[in-house]
């Protein structure tokens, strides 16, 4: 959470509204319309919530890097404006470094 979000929330008082905060995201209005005390929940109740969060995790941190992997090798790309091809390696180095990046286009079936 941004410093300047934190700090103003956590000052309203209840049906409050603050004033325009700017942070790095953007322009904001706060109202705070009720306080929960925190408190400690029992594993039982949200132990489905913690296998779902887990599998996303899954899906995102083993899955999603082999998908997009298959996204970029079927994908038919055209360089422009005298661009050429990447290497192989996803490094960047001196010579394509602040290059100009391939646009996309998507295949025609």
């Amino acid at each position: 959470m941004a410093p300047e979000f934190e700090t103003t929330a956590f000052s309203l008082k209840t049906n409050q509204v603050s004033d325009v905060i700017t942070t790095q995201f953007g322009y904001h209005i706060i109202k705070l319309y009720d306080r929960t005390a925190a408190q400690k929940l029992e594993l039982a109740k949200v132990k489905d919530d913690l296998k779902e969060q887990l599998a996303r995790f899954e899906v995102q941190d083993k899955m999603l890097p082999e998908f997009l992997k298959k996204l970029k090798q079927d994908a038919t790309l055209e360089y422009l404006h005298g661009a050429k091809a990447p290497a192989e390696s996803s490094a960047e180095t001196p010579a394509n470094k602040g290059a100009e990046k391939p646009a996309l286009t998507p295949d025609k079936k």
